[in-house]
């Protein structure tokens, strides 16, 4: 652990050579251990962390085909309206 402890910080100070860089490894680095020690899951955060700068610059695109209206945009689209009721669905069935 010390191993990989020493090359994370090597790692990561020799990117930008700047110890903002080190506070936010140990940041992190806590609060991954405080949600490991709650039991939390860590790979849908990690998902989170990878799909979320590709999820918003698709949604920001495609604001700018509804020319800023998403609601007609969704309801003239089959394909669309069916994920939503879907995600509905999934989202509402464990209420149930």
């Amino acid at each position: 652990m010390a191993g990989v402890l020493m090359i994370s910080l090597i790692g990561t100070y020799s990117v930008a050579r700047q110890i903002n860089d080190l506070w936010l490894l140990i940041l992190f680095g806590l609060i991954g251990y405080v949600l490991r020690k709650a039991n939390y899951p860590l790979a849908p955060i990690v998902i989170g962390f990878v799909l979320g700068p590709i999820f918003e610059s698709n949604f920001r695109r495609t604001v700018l085909i509804a020319q800023g209206n998403l609601l007609d945009y969704v309801q003239t689209r089959p394909i669309t309206l069916g994920v939503l009721f879907c995600v509905c669905i999934f989202l509402v069935w464990p209420l149930v």
